[in-house]
């Protein structure tokens, strides 16, 4: 566990790659129903989204996609930081050596 942890603080490091903690405290959250992927493009292509269900994969593109926009910055809003998520991973991980 130790060692998966301070790889995440490695993988933290790498250009476009963003990790943070949803602390407990930070109570129900903004994705209930589960995961989804978030495809934010340059102009002239719109934004986009992908749901996993039982079912499959669902895409969906532009107006469609701003309900899951929105709740992607719900999260990141009740999230740690990347400083503070960095360095609860290296707490944790210390804690475990």
């Amino acid at each position: 566990m130790r060692n998966q942890l301070l790889h995440l603080t490695a993988v933290m490091e790498r250009p476009g790659v963003d990790i943070r903690v949803l602390p407990f405290g930070a109570g129900a959250h903004a994705s209930p129903d589960g995961q989804f992927d978030l495809f934010r493009m340059a102009e002239p292509y719109p934004d986009a989204a992908c749901m996993q269900t039982p079912a499959g994969a669902v895409y969906v593109e532009a107006d469609k996609a701003a309900p899951l926009l929105s709740a992607y910055d719900r999260l990141c809003d009740a999230a740690l930081s990347t400083t503070d998520t960095a360095a609860l991973l290296t707490d944790l991980a210390a804690r475990l050596e």
